[in-house]
């Protein structure tokens, strides 16, 4: 897992013409085949630090990060906090409420996003599917039996939402 997320970070940063001149530091990060690449996470995060130089702001967005294994998650917020620091960059993650992360960032704002808060979208979202399938999928169901499907995708999202 840290290795696909360190990966990832490197990949959305760099660009084109940045290339050349970080070929060499990339080079010796992946000397081994990308798929058993052992994460050397300072080098990462110096070479991230680096790369962010080059912009005026960055922006990283990190959903799920309650979803990492613990010993995993303790490399990434490590890699995060390094970031704190640079004006340029900022950090914005989604968690479910149990993970703290005023205990990465010391300058954290935190906004609580309740079920019946994202309930309306979840209910369109619903409404567009079930409207959308019921002319062939759907298209045997009574109104009542759609109504039902709707009103138990609705309150079984428990506010998850992933919209398309």
């Amino acid at each position: 897992m840290v290795p696909t997320f360190l990966r990832s970070i490197l990949h959305q940063i760099l660009t084109v013409e940045m290339l050349s001149a970080v070929q060499v530091r990339l080079e010796s990060l992946f000397s081994s085949e990308i798929e058993h690449w052992e994460v050397d996470p300072v080098e990462v995060a110096s070479l991230f630090s680096d790369l962010c130089g080059a912009y005026k702001r960055v922006f990283l967005l990190l959903d799920g990060l309650d979803e990492v294994d613990p010993t995993e998650a303790r490399v990434i917020r490590n890699f995060l906090k390094k970031f704190e620091g640079i004006a340029s960059v900022k950090v914005f993650t989604t968690t479910h409420p149990e993970v703290d992360m005023s205990m990465v960032f010391r300058k954290c704002r935190t906004f609580k996003i309740e079920a019946q808060d994202v309930e309306p979208d979840i209910a369109a979202f619903v409404e567009s599917q079930i409207e959308q399938h019921s002319h062939v999928e759907l298209s045997g169901c009574s109104v009542t039996l759609l109504e039902s499907i709707k009103q138990a995708l609705i309150s079984g999202a428990q506010g998850m939402y992933v919209g398309n």
